[in-house]
C-alpha cells in the first residue's frame, strides 16, 4: 500500500481540506479490514468471523461507495504538472488516490481467492476507466524532465510509481478473472489502455534518469522504479488467456519503438537483453531477496519460460536464436539468485527440451553455461544433486542425434570455453556412453521370457505379458503360473520398479561411483580400493568396500521419494563414507524392500583407469 504518511518535502503534509482527511481515514479503515479478512483466510479457523469481515467490506465498497467516491473527483485543469504536485492538496490526493487503487486490488483478490463474485467483479469497469484516468495523469515518464528535477525523488520513484503499478495490477485480476470465467462483461474490461499505459513506461527507460537501474538501494535491497515497470511485462504476457490484451500489447510493441526490431520474438530478446545487462539490479536480488526481489525474479524466470515455449505470445515454429539466447542467460541469472528448487528444475527442464528440438540451442546452452553452472555446485546439499541428475540425464537421452557432434565441438582443442562447460560436456558424454550400454543391455533382456528353460525365448516384447511388479515378462499365463509358484509368489510386489527406470539408477550411480573412485585413489591410494559392488541394503553386514542404498527410514534428512548411494571404503582401519549421489525424485518413485532386491543384481566394476577428456 503507498504509503499514507511519507511527506513530500520533508514535512508531514496539511490536508487541503476536511473532506479529503476523512476519505484518507476511511480507505486505511478499508485496508485494516481487508488486512483482517486475508488473515482470517489463511487461519481457516473462523468462517463465520471472515463471512462477517466480507459483509463489512461489502458495505463499505458497494453501499458506502468509498472507492467510487475518491476517484470521482476531477483531474485538475489547467494547472502545471510539478506546481500541482508540490501543493497540499496535489499531495494529498495523490496519496488518496494511490490508496484507494491498493484497497480496489486486495479487494479483488480477496474476491477470487474465497470466491465471491460480487467482491471480485462489482467495482466495474467505470471504476478502472477513472483509475486509467488518474495513473495517466500522475505518470511521471510523460512530463518534462525539468519538472521531474524539481520533485523530490523519493515521491517521483514510489508513491507516484506506485500508484500507477497499482492500477496495472488491480485492472488485470479483474480481467484476468473476466477472462477465465468467460463472462459476457468480460470485454468491457480489456481495451488497448492497459497496454499502452505499460508500453510508454517501458519506452522511456532507457532514456528517463529516474527510470534507470540506480533506483535500486543496493543496501536495503529495495527494488522501485525497475521492479514496478520490469514486472509488469511478464505479468501480462503470462495471461495467455487473454487473445485481446496480447494482441494490444504487440501492437503497442511496435508503436513505441520505431528504432527498436518490430517482430515480437527479437523485441521481447531486446528486452530480455536489457534485463540481463544491468549488474546492479541482480547484485542487490543476489544481496537479499526481501522486498519483493524474490517475486521479481520468479516473474522474470516465468517471463522467459513464456517466451521460449512461444505458444502464450502467438509464435510459430521454433524460437529464433537471439530469443534463446537471451531467454537461456536470463534463466542462468534467475538460477543464481532464486532460492525455489523446484523452479530451477523446471527452468532447466525446458532448456533441456528446447535443445531437443534444434543443435544451435544445444550449443547456445551449452556455452552460456546452463548445465554447467549447477554441476559445479555439489557443496549446497542433496537438492542440488538432485536437478544435476534429472537435467544432465534429459539432456543425455533428448540429445542422441546431435550430441556427439555438439559434446566434441565443446572440449576440441582451440574451442574457448571455460572449465565449468568442458566439465559438463564430459560429463554428459559419459552419461550418454553408459545409458546407451546399459539400455541396450536391458534391450535384449526384456524380449525374452523370464521363465529359466523356457523354449519360447525368440518372442518379442510387444507380445509378452507382464508380471504385475514390471520385472518380469511372460510369453504366456503357464509360464507365468510356473514362475510364481518357484518363488517369485515371494519377491513379487506391487511397489517394485520398472526395469528402465532402475536401469537409469545403476548407470547413473556406476558413473558416480567411477568419479568418486578415482577421486578416493588419488587421496588414499589404490591399495585401499578393492572391487565396488552392490550389496542388499542397511540391515546386513557390510564388507570392506560396498555402495549402500539407504532409504528416508534410516536417514531424517531424506525424503521418503528418494534413494541415496553411499560409497564405503575402508583406510587405516576405519570405515569412511563418501555420498555418492541421490537419484532423482521423478526416477524413483517409491522406495522400499523391493528397490533393494532390484539393486542386488547389479555389479559395480572397478574401472580401468581415471577418466579423461577426449574419449568417447
Amino acid at each position: 500500500m503507498p504509503s499514507t504518511s511519507a511527506p513530500l518535502n520533508g514535512v508531514q503534509p496539511e490536508w487541503i481540506d476536511h473532506a479529503t482527511a476523512a476519505l484518507m481515514k476511511e480507505v486505511c479503515t478499508l485496508m485494516l479490514d481487508l488486512s483482517d479478512a486475508f488473515s482470517l483466510l489463511d487461519s481457516g479457523s473462523n468462517e463465520a468471523a471472515l463471512a462477517s469481515s466480507i459483509r463489512q467490506i461489502k458495505r463499505v465498497l458497494f453501499k458506502r461507495e468509498l472507492l467510487h467516491e475518491v476517484l470521482a473527483r476531477d483531474l485538475p485543469q489547467n494547472v502545471v504538472w510539478v506546481d500541482w504536485l508540490q501543493s497540499a492538496e496535489g499531495n494529498s490526493i495523490t496519496r488518496l488516490v494511490g490508496g484507494a487503487l491498493d484497497a480496489a486490488g486486495f479487494a479483488c483478490r480477496l474476491g477470487l481467492q474465497t470466491g465471491d463474485r460480487r467482491l471480485s467483479e462489482g467495482l466495474g469497469p467505470s471504476f478502472f476507466a477513472r483509475a486509467f484516468l488518474w495513473a495517466d495523469f500522475l505518470l511521471p515518464m510523460g512530463q518534462r524532465q525539468q519538472d521531474l528535477d524539481v520533485i523530490p525523488t523519493h515521491f517521483v520513484r514510489q508513491v507516484l510509481v506506485t500508484t500507477c503499478y497499482t492500477t496495472i495490477c488491480t485492472y488485470v485480476t479483474i480481467c484476468h478473472h473476466c477472462c477465465t470465467t468467460r463472462r459476457t462483461g468480460a470485454g468491457l474490461c480489456c481495451d488497448e489502455r492497459l497496454a499502452a499505459f505499460l508500453i510508454r513506461g517501458w519506452s522511456k527507460w532507457l532514456y528517463d534518469p529516474y527510470m534507470q537501474v540506480v533506483d535500486v538501494m543496493t543496501e536495503k535491497t529495495v527494488v522501485t522504479r525497475v521492479q514496478i515497470f520490469l514486472m509488469t511485462v511478464p505479468h501480462l504476457l503470462l495471461r495467455s488467456h487473454c487473445v485481446f490484451l496480447r494482441r494490444s500489447l504487440a501492437a503497442e510493441f511496435q508503436r513505441a519503438f520505431e528504432d527498436r526490431p518490430t517482430e515480437l520474438a527479437l523485441l521481447l530478446a531486446d528486452y530480455m537483453r536489457l534485463i540481463g545487462g544491468q549488474p546492479p539490479l541482480w547484485e542487490s536480488l543476489a544481496f537479499g531477496r526481501q522486498n519483493g526481489g524474490e517475486t521479481l525474479v520468479h516473474d522474470w524466470c516465468l517471463f522467459a519460460r513464456t517466451c521460449l515455449l512461444c505458444r502464450p505470445l502467438g509464435l510459430s515454429g521454433r524460437c529464433p536464436a537471439p530469443l534463446v539466447a537471451q531467454a537461456v542467460n536470463l534463466l542462468k541469472r534467475g538460477y543464481y539468485v532464486g532460492s525455489d528448487t523446484r523452479e530451477r528444475m523446471t527452468i532447466y527442464r525446458l532448456v533441456v527440451r528446447l535443445c531437443w528440438q534444434d543443435v544451435h540451442n544445444a550449443r547456445c546452452a551449452l556455452r552460456r553455461g546452463v548445465f554447467g553452472c549447477i554441476t559445479v555446485m555439489p557443496s549446497q546439499g542433496s537438492e542440488i544433486h538432485l536437478i544435476m541428475h534429472g537435467c544432465i540425464r534429459e539432456a543425455v537421452l533428448g540429445l542422441r542425434r546431435y550430441n556427439q557432434r555438439i559434446l566434441r565441438d565443446m572440449i576440441r582443442p582451440g574451442v574457448d570455453v571455460d572449465e565449468d562447460v568442458a566439465y559438463t560436456a564430459k560429463l554428459m558424454r559419459m552419461s550418454y556412453r553408459i545409458l546407451e550400454e546399459e539400455e541396450a543391455d536391458w534391450a535384449s533382456a526384456l524380449q525374452v521370457c523370464g521363465v529359466v528353460g523356457c523354449s519360447r525365448k525368440e518372442k518379442r516384447r510387444p507380445k509378452l505379458y507382464h508380471c504385475r511388479c514390471g520385472e518380469v515378462l511372460y510369453c504366456s499365463k503357464g509360464c507365468q503360473r510356473a514362475h510364481w509358484n518357484s518363488g517369485h509368489k515371494d519377491s513379487c510386489s506391487q511397489s517394485g520398479l520398472p526395469p528402465r527406470i532402475v536401469v537409469r539408477v545403476v548407470a547413473f550411480a556406476r558413473l558416480f561411483v567411477q568419479k568418486e573412485y578415482w577421486t578416493l585413489v588419488r587421496r588414499y591410494g589404490a591399495a585401499s580400493m578393492p572391487q565396488v559392488e552392490m550389496t542388499l541394503g542397511p540391515h546386513v553386514s557390510y564388507p570392506p568396500t560396498d555402495i549402500d542404498v539407504t532409504t528416508a527410514a534410516d536417514r531424517d534428512d531424506l525424503r521418503p521419494e528418494e534413494v541415496m548411494v553411499v560409497l564405503r571404503f575402508q583406510h587405516a582401519e576405519q570405515l569412511q563414507t563418501v555420498r555418492v549421489m541421490l537419484a532423482p525424485r521423478t526416477v524413483v518413485e517409491r522406495t522400499g524392500d523391493r528397490l533393494y532386491n532390484v539393486l542386488t543384481h547389479t555389479n559395480f566394476e572397478v574401472p580401468s583407469g581415471p577418466m579423461t577428456s577426449g574419449g568417447d
